[in-house]
């Protein structure tokens, strides 16, 4: 019975834990409804949600503790809010882990969203549903560190999702916010460090994805941002440092990705704005050091990507703008030091790449603008010092590379050809450009075309070859511009055409051949212009063809050559021409190289006939002229050997220095006597003119010392290449190498005999401090110790040199006491080599104490490790051997009886070696 009575108590207290709200209908309608939902599913529609805390967020949770590794779980909620005047599902304040998920919330009345949260971190909100509300489906206001991910916020009368004031550091990925009458996603004032990935935010009515004020480090990746009222994505109001990655935003009514308004140093790769209405990437106003690179913008009705209005310092690496509606890349209006590397803008309705009104400093380089309905570049209007350096522009309706009223711009190494009209068109007052290294081939009309006022331009090494018209074309008072080693080859018309009014020009060193009417071609009141060293030959007309009007030019030093009718053609007045060489034009014949129509011309020293040598340099002119020397020099090249003697010899009169070997040819030919066109005549691995001015070595000589080592041996070895024996030893260079010693080192192994002494005198080896392995260096040996320093032993005595020299025995005396006994032979035999009184057999011990003993056995032992470390050449007499005896059985007894009296020996000594003798 109690047993019952328990569980009843249980069961009653289990309800009573359920708070709920019973009221009216009309209560109802208005009050959040607070249910704890455990082990089953809500079926029906719920009521609005409202929390406040981490303590009702844990009262309302069906699971979880709200820890990371186990979170609150709020789940299955269906909120069909209409006519009720809050939010769907309020949260606020919490900083509890916690997931919001599979709810749906529809029709929130007012100004109130389907699921709001304020400052609130750590949320999980995912596969959510937030549609047909009436502000927005999502709203974020203060939260950081939350994801949103698989939601679905559409239909609603704002945003899908929406972002405010410090939310930071969320993520939100795969949502889908279509069909909002605002923005898909917007992110607004002040929201930093977000990471949106692959959501969808499509046929919204303003902006799919929407960052607005101060939104700055934020991440769009992979997000789909398709036909929206105004654009794909949109950044606005100085929105900084943001990545866009891999995005899409086509179909858009306005621009596809938008930066406006200072939006500073935002990253957009791989990004694809593609069929907008109006542009595919648009960056205006003060929106400064962006990069764009790998991007796609085409087929837009406007332009594929546009900068406007003094946005600087952008960077354009990569980009595709293609079959746009206007121009590919277009820049506008004070867009300055923005640098357009390797980008695509081809095949749209208007310019390739187009700068406009005051954009300077630009640099392009490596882009390619080809196929475009009008031009490839175009810089229109005081857009200045701007730097073009490799771009291709071909296959453009109008021209190439076009300028108008733009000055000191760099063109360099770019390609315009198969243009419709020109392939470089500088217009209107365009001034101090360079052109360099340009190539203007087969357009259809000009190749490079200056018209009206172009002045204090450079043009250098351009080609300008198979054009329709003129290769190069200067036309209405364009003045004062230098033409230097151009190209005009192959032209349907003139190579070179200078008309209306263009004075003081400067033609030098430009080939103008095989063009189908005039080589170069004046007309039109074009005077004082200047035409030098030019090369105007084989052309369909007349080399150089002046018409009436123009006067006072200078025609200096040209060569006019088989051109088909005259070499010159003057109809001008008061011109002056010197030095031209004008032959094998129009049949040939001396007297009809040129016609003179006009008035006080003036001709000095030109050349009409190939066939005589005019500088007497012992070539013909003809000869000459299929050279390239000068006719009228005799030495063409300065180098004091005239063009002939260069010819027979084998120099090139062109070079002054024929082999490059630092020696001019005459020095070469008459001085030195060397080859002159051998860069090192005796093949000694040292140019002749490094021999002559920096080694002073003899370059004709390989070894100019005579020392057995060649002159670039020596240097490399460091030796004297003027000097036998560099380290004077005595021994020359060549002979040291190959012995081994060093040339540069008199004593190369530092033992203090030179190597001349150790080679030629003792015989010692010169590269071993010590030849015998003794123990002592050979310089010891011979000056200080007068030892054999190619024997270990010099008196044979059985001890090492250095060990008599540790002992002070005499190394150069066998037995040093005197007693009978070699030296060796008593340090093996433990006897004292300096006693006469102390050796091997004699009947009383010797007197030596026991250290004095132990001594020389250890020098003995150091000894014979000594000779085993060393690898001596002799070896110690075994303790067997018997020594050799100093005094012998023929050696009368009187010289011991001597050394008795003297007191050299004792008696006793006398007695015993007596009797060793007489035996």
């Amino acid at each position: 019975m109690r047993k019952i009575t328990t569980i009843m108590v249980l069961f009653l207290f289990s309800i009573s834990a359920i708070p709920l709200s019973i009221e009216d209908s009309a209560t109802t309608a208005t009050t959040p409804l607070l249910i704890k939902e455990s082990e089953w599913t809500l079926t029906s529609k719920s009521l609005p949600i409202a929390i406040n805390g981490n303590g009702e967020l844990a009262s309302l949770a069906s699971a979880g503790d709200g820890s990371p590794g186990n979170p609150y779980i709020i789940e299955n909620y269906v909120i069909n809010a209409s006519g009720i005047g809050t939010h769907g599902i309020l949260i606020n304040n919490t900083n509890a882990y916690f997931i919001l998920r599979n709810c749906t919330v529809t029709n929130v009345f007012g100004a109130y969203s389907g699921i709001y949260l304020e400052n609130v971190t750590n949320a999980q909100i995912t596969n959510n549903t937030a549609s047909f509300n009436g502000e927005h489906g999502f709203y974020l206001y203060k939260c950081k560190n939350n994801m949103l991910a698989g939601n679905t916020a559409t239909f609603n009368t704002r945003s899908g999702i929406y972002l405010f004031y410090h939310c930071d550091s969320n993520n939100l990925t795969g949502n889908t916010a279509n069909n909002n009458t605002w923005s898909g996603i917007e992110v607004y004032w002040r929201c930093e460090s977000n990471n949106l990935t692959g959501n969808t935010a499509n046929n919204n009515t303003l902006s799919g994805i929407y960052l607005h004020q101060f939104c700055d480090s934020n991440n769009l990746t992979g997000n789909t941002a398709n036909n929206n009222g105004d654009h794909g994505i949109y950044l606005d109001s100085s929105c900084d440092s943001n990545t866009l990655t891999g995005n899409t935003a086509t179909s858009n009514g306005d621009y596809g990705i938008f930066l406006e308004g200072t939006s500073r140093w935002n990253t957009l790769i791989n990004n694809t704005a593609t069929f907008n209405t109006r542009s595919g990437i648009y960056i205006y106003f003060y929106c400064d050091s962006n990069n764009l690179t790998g991007n796609t913008a085409s087929s837009n009705g406007e332009h594929g990507i546009y900068l406007n209005s003094n946005c600087d310092s952008n960077t354009l690496t990569g980009n595709t703008a293609t079959s746009n509606n206007q121009s590919g890349i277009y820049l506008r209006d004070n867009c300055d030091s923005n640098n357009l590397t390797g980008n695509t803008a081809s095949s749209n309705g208007d310019h390739g790449i187009h700068l406009y009104w005051y954009s300077d400093s630009i640099t392009l380089t490596g882009n390619t603008a080809t196929f475009n309905t009008r031009s490839g570049i175009y810089l229109y209007a005081y857009c200045d010092s701007n730097a073009l350096t490799g771009n291709t522009a071909n296959n453009n309706g109008d021209h190439g590379i076009y300028l108008y009223r733009s000055d000191n711009n760099m063109l360099t190494g770019n390609t315009a050809t198969s243009n419709g009209a020109h392939g470089t068109y500088l217009d209107f007052n365009c001034d101090s450009n360079t052109l360099t290294g340009n190539t203007a081939t087969s357009n259809g009309e000009h190749g490079i075309y200056f018209c009206d006022n172009c002045r204090w331009n450079t043009l250098i090494n351009n080609t300008a070859t198979s054009n329709t018209l003129s290769g190069i074309y200067l036309d209405q008072k364009c003045d004062s511009n230098v033409l230097s080693n151009n190209i005009a080859n192959y032209n349907n018309g003139n190579g070179f055409h200078l008309t209306d009014k263009c004075y003081n020009n400067t033609l030098i060193k430009n080939t103008i051949f095989s063009n189908v009417n005039y080589g170069i071609y004046l007309n039109d009141s074009c005077y004082r212009n200047q035409l030098l060293n030019n090369n105007a030959s084989s052309n369909g007309k007349d080399g150089i063809h002046i018409a009436s009007s123009c006067n006072t030019s200078d025609f200096k030093n040209n060569v006019i050559l088989s051109n088909q009718r005259f070499g010159i053609y003057v109809e001008g007045h008061f011109n002056y021409f010197y030095h031209n060489i004008i032959c094998k034009n129009n049949d040939g014949r001396v007297n009809n190289q040129t016609l003179d129509n006009g008035i006080s011309n003036t001709w000095i020293g030109n050349i009409f006939d190939e066939g005589i040598d005019s500088d007497g340099d012992g070539l013909l002119n003809d000869d000459e002229l299929s050279l390239g020397t000068n006719l009228f020099l005799i030495d063409t090249d300065s180098d004091n050997l005239n063009d002939g003697f260069e010819i027979n010899y084998g120099t090139n009169p062109l070079n002054a220095d024929t082999d490059a070997d630092g020696l001019g040819d005459y020095e070469e030919v008459e001085v030195q006597t060397t080859n002159a066109t051998n860069a090192d005549t005796d093949a000694d691995g040292l140019s002749d003119g490094d021999e002559v001015n920096v080694y002073l070595t003899d370059p004709l000589v390989p070894d100019t010392d005579a020392d057995g080592l060649g002159d670039a041996q020596e240097l490399g070895n460091n030796t004297n290449p003027l000097i036998a024996d560099t380290d004077s030893d005595n021994l020359n260079d060549g002979f040291e190498i190959n012995y081994g010693t060093d040339p540069l080192n008199a004593d190369t192994d530092a033992d203090g005999l030179s190597d001349y002494d150790e080679v030629f005198l003792y015989f010692t080896n010169a590269i071993n401090t010590d030849t015998d392995a003794d123990g002592l260096t050979d310089g010891m040996e011979v000056a200080v110790y007068r030892t054999n320093p190619n024997s270990n032993d010099t008196d044979a005595d059985g001890a090492l040199d250095a060990n008599e020299i540790l002992l002070g025995t005499n190394p150069l005396i066998m037995d040093t006491d005197g007693d009978g006994y070699f030296d060796g032979y008593e340090i093996t035999m433990g006897t004292n080599p300096l006693d006469l009184n102390d050796y091997p057999g004699k009947t009383s011990p010797a007197i030596l104490d026991m250290t004095a003993l132990l001594l020389i056995i250890l020098i003995a032992l150091m000894g014979v490790l000594i000779v085993a470390v060393l690898r001596t050449r002799k070896t110690t007499p075994s303790p067997g051997t018997p020594p050799k005896k100093l005094l012998s059985k023929d050696q009368p007894l009187d010289i011991l009886r001597r050394r008795l009296a003297q007191g050299e020996i004792t008696e006793e000594d006398y007695l015993t070696r007596k009797k060793l003798i007489t035996e």
